[in-house]
């Protein structure tokens, strides 16, 4: 998926049209793991500097996104 002008100003619109696309309610606990497959992004849980709760980096379609353990809990 190539970042588009309208990806970049209307992130909000975008997820709102992924939360239908995967009939994902907000209302329900999510689980990250399988929502992170289906968009094809990789999840890695690891010790990260003080302060800082997440990464993420992309490049073409591969997406990778870095999450401090105790945020998955």
């Amino acid at each position: 998926m190539t970042m588009t002008n309208e990806k970049i100003r209307y992130p909000e619109k975008i997820a709102q049209e992924k939360l239908r696309e995967y009939e994902i309610d907000l209302s329900k606990p999510i689980d990250l793991d399988y929502f992170a497959d289906l968009l094809n992004i990789r999840i890695v849980y690891k010790p990260i500097k003080r302060g800082i709760l997440g990464a993420c980096k992309a490049e073409g379609l591969n997406r990778l996104h870095v999450l401090k353990p105790n945020l998955s809990k």
